[in-house]
């Protein structure tokens, strides 16, 4: 992350870890391997100036050893921050909307599950944390994020499908094999949807051009499922 003293610079990732760690206990050496990992040298003195610079940052009016109501620390160097009913994150709505579509979708209410997914995928959009997407410290909640996105997309296409929202699941899987070109799941939906739609020859090009792909790309062979929907899509009606 750069020089140590640079208390200004380290302050906003420090936040960040913060936010997505409320109330959770890390000590000293486990935030600077966090701000300056691989760094030999004093860090000790690089993560108090940060902490400082963060502290007066959100707390402007905080009297020289005035004790933070958000950096909180004990006397055995764990170090944690206290939201104080003070602060949201979208981190929360996202936990609580995922919670909701779940729910909505095991008690069979489509409409409602819909609704949420489509305010969790706005949510997901957005991206997460952007500038920090080369530090390694956070890259378990990029993982977690990207698989939440995954998941969310996964579920409202078959949400659609299953309302018969054809132009809403055909939407759906294409952002999904923009993502991954490799999604049977997503593919299958394609072509499906083509056939429904009445267009035989954008089914087919579909599936022929999916099924190319895995084998140029991973030397997959197709699965018995792709091999039935192939020889259904080329049986004459």
């Amino acid at each position: 992350m750069g020089d140590p003293r640079g208390g200004r610079a380290s302050a906003r990732p420090l936040l960040k870890w913060f936010l997505l760690n409320p109330r959770q206990k890390f000590r000293d050496i486990e935030l600077s391997e966090l701000l300056w990992p691989g760094r030999v040298g004093n860090r000790a003195n690089g993560l108090h100036v940060t902490q400082h610079s963060l502290r007066r940052v959100l707390e402007p009016e905080l009297a020289s050893r005035q004790p933070s109501r958000f950096i909180r620390s004990d006397p055995s160097g764990r170090y944690w921050f206290d939201p104080s009913d003070c602060w949201w994150t979208d981190v929360d709505d996202v936990a609580q909307l995922s919670r909701t579509a779940c729910a909505a979708r095991r008690a069979g209410e489509s409409a409602a599950a819909i609704a949420a997914y489509e305010r969790l995928l706005a949510y997901y959009d957005q991206g997460f944390l952007p500038e920090e997407m080369y530090q390694d410290a956070f890259a378990p909640f990029r993982t977690t994020h990207e698989r939440g996105h995954e998941e969310a997309l996964i579920q409202l296409l078959r949400l659609h499908r299953q309302a018969g929202h054809l132009y809403e699941a055909l939407t759906c899987a294409t952002r999904i094999l923009d993502g991954d070109p490799y999604s049977e799941e997503a593919a299958t939906s394609v072509v499906e949807i083509h056939l429904e739609q009445g267009s035989l020859t954008g089914a087919i090009s579909q599936l022929e051009q999916f099924i190319r792909t895995l084998h140029e790309d991973l030397g997959v062979s197709p699965s018995p499922e792709l091999l039935s929907l192939r020889e259904r899509v080329r049986t004459p009606r």
